[in-house]
């Protein structure tokens, strides 16, 4: 579980009891401000405790919802375009306009991880743009599987 400073404050009483807690390994300090109980969390996880209004998106939301095995070289997140800024370098950061970013957003737990991800609806619905001349070679294959499926020849039953 991440808990930040004032968390831990909470729960320890002070600086000094937090620093003990880290010295014996019963909280583990993951970085400024941020600490957990237990294993080390997942990158993902630490950057959704960081940037609590961004929301898994674009070749991490493939990856979460398995419609890839390529794991993504770097985190791909969506904010709201007059929200806070991401500057972490692991952090491919789109915006979106402003009051739209918590339409067709999911709290799931996918492969392990509770995630704030676009859902299916407006996941499937973006894939479905015919402009994907951007996208690099990897995921191309991907969204070809994706298009070929979400089409259905004339004439076909359902």
């Amino acid at each position: 579980m991440l808990m930040s400073t004032a968390d831990c404050l909470e729960r320890y009483g002070s600086k000094y009891r937090i620093a003990k807690a880290v010295q014996s390994g019963e909280l583990r300090r993951i970085s400024n401000g941020i600490y957990s109980e237990g294993a080390r969390p997942r990158e993902i996880e630490i950057l959704l405790f960081k940037y609590p209004t961004s929301v898994v998106t674009m070749l991490s939301a493939y990856y979460y919802y398995n419609l890839t095995d390529v794991v993504p070289d770097k985190c791909h997140l969506a904010v709201e375009r007059n929200g806070t800024k991401i500057t972490d370098s692991s952090v491919v950061e789109y915006f979106v306009p402003a009051g739209t970013g918590a339409i067709g957003v999911e709290n799931a737990v996918l492969r392990g991880i509770p995630l704030r991800i676009f859902g299916n609806g407006r996941f499937m619905r973006g894939l479905s743009n015919p402009v994907v001349a951007w996208l690099d070679v990897r995921t191309e294959d991907v969204v070809f599987g994706i298009l070929t499926f979400l089409e259905k020849p004339s004439g076909s039953a359902p």
